[in-house]
């Protein structure tokens, strides 16, 4: 579970209502979403695939008639459903980029590729898993499950975590 303290400010209510709603369109969308915390670029992000939880209202402090500065704080919960992971990097220099892994677990993985995508019930000996990235860009791999029970795993990628919880 991940409890976070959050405020939206807005130069007017309709503004206020307007980035509240686009900030919580960000948690609805199906499935999972990709949450990232980066401390001041110089450290190892921690990489999250996570659902809202309860929704909070926020306790808005009002402009007077729409003008005036508005602010809402609120609290926002997030659970992760397969908290401990392995998190690889792919450094995607061309479209059509393709990333591949080799591994030997017993238990179940799940792989969610960092662009929306996911691949479930990885599991047996030596299983290469591929994927394709349409764009270019960095992409944050996360191996979610019992990483612990992960007996080999062979890749090119980047190892960013090796386990994260």
């Amino acid at each position: 579970n991940i409890t976070l303290e959050c405020f939206i400010e807005a130069t007017s209510r309709s503004k206020f209502v307007e980035w509240l709603d686009r900030f919580y369109e960000q948690f609805r969308k199906k499935g999972t979403q990709r949450f990232r915390v980066e401390y001041n670029g110089s450290t190892k992000p921690l990489v999250y695939e996570v659902t809202q939880q309860q929704g909070s209202d926020p306790e808005k402090t009002w402009g007077r008639y729409n003008e005036g500065l508005m602010v809402g704080p609120f609290t926002l919960n997030l659970v992760e459903d397969d908290p401990v992971k392995m998190v690889l990097r792919h450094i995607a220099k061309a479209e059509q980029s393709e990333t591949s892994f080799a591994v030997t677990t017993s238990k179940r993985l799940t792989v969610f590729w960092g662009d929306g995508t996911f691949t479930g019930k990885v599991r047996g000996d030596g299983v290469e898993v591929r994927h394709t990235y349409e764009k270019k860009g960095t992409y944050d791999i996360i191996i979610a499950g019992v990483v612990e029970d992960i007996e080999n795993i062979e890749t090119d990628d980047i190892i960013v975590w090796q386990k994260l919880m």
